[in-house]
């Protein structure tokens, strides 16, 4: 059933969290018998790492790995070396619409300049509606997958492969 989304390339930053440096707390009264139910184990304060990644019809794109917070600039780079190549391959005839949220970094004046002079067509798309975007299941996919790593360096090596994955399963 062709209904336009295939001229679609989907996108979204994601956080994936190290889960691997817990404590526990025990909560039982003094004279209850420990059992599993009394402990819970916390992560006061994860380490995280950002990634970007995109998605289309044809299959999964590019994943980025984003230093801190995305910005702007750091968006447009995204933008520059992933998006606007990616849009090429798959729409040489320059049908592609890409799709993005509405994250202050997606929506600056520069953002929308680079759209403009690449000319890039974006997907209208209503505010605060992450669940209208299909690539929320790739990030719970490849999440799921996960080993528990300890530290950033594994939680990247990580989502690399279980995205790598994702590719095999859908080719």
């Amino acid at each position: 059933v062709r209904n336009g989304l295939e001229k679609v390339l989907f996108s979204d930053e994601s956080h994936f969290f190290v889960q691997g440096q817990r404590s526990q707390h025990v909560r039982r009264s003094p004279t209850e018998k420990l059992c599993n139910a009394h402990i819970d184990q916390r992560v006061k304060h994860p380490q995280k790492k950002m990634f970007w990644g995109c998605f289309s019809y044809y299959g999964i794109g590019s994943l980025h790995p984003v230093e801190g917070m995305m910005r702007s600039p750091q968006y447009i780079e995204i933008l520059r070396r992933k998006v606007a190549p990616e849009l090429i391959k798959l729409f040489p005839d320059g049908s592609g619409v890409f799709q993005q949220d509405l994250a202050p970094c997606h929506t600056s004046k520069q953002v929308k300049n680079f759209f403009e002079e690449n000319h890039i067509n974006t997907l209208d798309w209503p505010g605060n509606s992450p669940d209208l975007n299909p690539i929320e299941n790739l990030d719970l996919r490849v999440a799921a997958g996960r080993r528990n790593p300890s530290n950033l360096r594994d939680l990247a090596k990580e989502v690399v492969q279980n995205s790598s994955r994702e590719v095999e399963e859908i080719h």
